[in-house]
C-alpha cells in the first residue's frame, strides 16, 4: 500500500513461480486459480475500505453508517459544524481586544456602529487615532489578550488544518471550547462559500472505491449519492498475478489513516490471503498426491508514496 496526502494505492500480488515450483502435476491448476483468488481478495479489501469511508456521526468511519443519502447529509452537517468551530467573523471580536492588539486593518473595516459615551473617544475613532484609543483603554485597565484570533480575508484548507489535533485529526478541543481562539475572516459569506466548496468533496472517498470495484467487474447495488464524483480504478497485470487499486481521495482529510484503518484492513486481508493460498496448495497437492510443497502470497504490501 502507498499513499499521498489524500490518495491510496493498494497492491495485491504473489510470486507464481515460488507458489507452483514444487507442485508437480498440480502446478498449472494452481496457476489457473491464482488470478481468481487474488481478484477475490482485492474485491474484499476494497469493499472493506469502502465500508469504512462513510461520512458518519463525528466523522468516525468506524461507525459503518453506510454511504446513503442520509449518511452523506450527516457528513455535510458534521463538516459545517467543524468549519464553524474553526472560523468566525471579524465583528465577533471585542473592540477592546482589537484596539489593544492595534489591529487597525480590522478595526477600521468594522461595519457595526459603535456608540461611544466619551466625545474624546468618539473623535479618536472618527480620526482613526489608534494611539489615543490604545492609551485610553490601557488606562482603563484593559490588557492585551494573548488569545486574540488570527485575522484573514478568506478561510483556507491550510488554516483549517492548522487547528487540527495531530493525533485524532479533529479540531483541537481548546479551539472548540474557546471562540477567542478561532480564526476570524472578513465576513460570514466567506465562511459559507468555504463550507459549500468543502461539501463538494463529500462522497468522493467512497465513490473512488466504487469505481475501483467496477473496474474489477464487481458492482455495488446500493445507490451512491454523487456517483459521478470521486476518482478510482484498478488494473490487472502479470497474467492476473498483480492487481493494483487506487483511490485519489481514499484518505481525504486523513479520515481513514487517523484511525489506523488502512493498516488494519491490509493486515487482516493479507493474513487471510496467505491462509487461502496455502489451503489451495495443500488441496491441489493432495489431489495429485504430490509431495508437500509451499506457497504464499501477500496482500497490501507496505510501501512509500
Amino acid at each position: 500500500m502507498s499513499k499521498s496526502p489524500t490518495a491510496i494505492t493498494v497492491n495485491v500480488t504473489t510470486n507464481a513461480a515460488e507458489v507452483a515450483k514444487n507442485m508437480g502435476a498440480g502446478q498449472q491448476e494452481m496457476l489457473d486459480k491464482l488470478p481468481y483468488i487474488l481478484r477475490a481478495f482485492m474485491v474484499l479489501t476494497i469493499r472493506d475500505l469502502l465500508e469504512k469511508s462513510h461520512p458518519v456521526l463525528g466523522n468516525d468511519p468506524r461507525g459503518g453508517g453506510g454511504n446513503t443519502n442520509s449518511a452523506v447529509d450527516q457528513g455535510e452537517e458534521n463538516l459545517t459544524k467543524e468549519i464553524n468551530r474553526v472560523f468566525t467573523t471579524w465583528d465577533k471580536t471585542k473592540v477592546g481586544d482589537l484596539i489593544m492588539a492595534k489591529n487597525t486593518a480590522v478595526l477600521w473595516s468594522l461595519n457595526n456602529p459603535i456608540i461611544w459615551r466619551s466625545s474624546r473617544m468618539k473623535r479618536a475613532w472618527e480620526k482613526q487615532d489608534i494611539d489615543t484609543l490604545y492609551k485610553t483603554f490601557k488606562m482603563a485597565g484593559w490588557e492585551e489578550n494573548p488569545n486574540v484570533k488570527e485575522f484573514v480575508q478568506e478561510p483556507t484548507e491550510e488554516l483549517h488544518d492548522k487547528l487540527r489535533d495531530s493525533k485524532t485529526g479533529g479540531i483541537r478541543s481548546e479551539i472548540a471550547k474557546n471562540p477567542q481562539l478561532r480564526i476570524a475572516v472578513r465576513d460570514r459569506e466567506a465562511i459559507e462559500n468555504y463550507i459549500l466548496q468543502k461539501q463538494l468533496s463529500i462522497g468522493k472517498m467512497a465513490n473512488g472505491w466504487v469505481k475501483a470495484l467496477a473496474a474489477l467487474g464487481h458492482n455495488i447495488p446500493t445507490p451512491f449519492k454523487g456517483a459521478s464524483i470521486g476518482s478510482g480504478g484498478a488494473t490487472i497485470s502479470g497474467d492476473g498475478l498483480t492487481i493494483k487499486a487506487n483511490n485519489a481521495y481514499g484518505d481525504f482529510n486523513s479520515m481513514i489513516s487517523r484511525w489506523g484503518i488502512i493498516e488494519e484492513v491490509l493486515r487482516e486481508q493479507g493474513e487471510d490471503l496467505k491462509t487461502t493460498l496455502q489451503r489451495e496448495v495443500d488441496a491441489i497437492l493432495a489431489k495429485h498426491a504430490t509431495p508437500a510443497g509451499g506457497g504464499g502470497g501477500s496482500g497490501g504490501s507496505g510501501g512509500t508514496p
